[in-house]
């Protein structure tokens, strides 16, 4: 499993352990979750499996990653090396 694909299922486990304190965006608090930081001190994502730069989870171009979510999917991707989302570059969890 990819880093991209490690978060999507750390957030979606996330959100089925907290439904009613979803994450929705990757942010400093986000991270501080997954890594442990919640109610049931559980981690959701290791330090060996993802670029933390500034409290963001990051890319390899020290980008953010983004996560977006919809009412039945969570979105996980990279802009990729051109900084430009939505276009070829992007890198996606499938």
């Amino acid at each position: 499993m990819n880093s991209l694909e490690r978060i999507k299922v750390s957030v979606k486990e996330y959100n089925s352990d907290y439904p009613n304190n979803q994450l929705h965006e990757n942010s400093i608090d986000a991270t501080s979750r997954l890594l442990g930081d919640n109610g049931r001190k559980k981690m959701y994502l290791s330090l060996d499996d993802v670029i933390i730069n500034n409290g963001i989870i990051s890319d390899y171009w020290n980008n953010p990653i983004q996560i977006k979510i919809s009412e039945k999917n969570i979105k996980v991707f990279s802009i990729g090396r051109n900084n430009i989302a939505n276009d070829q570059d992007d890198i996606i969890a499938q």
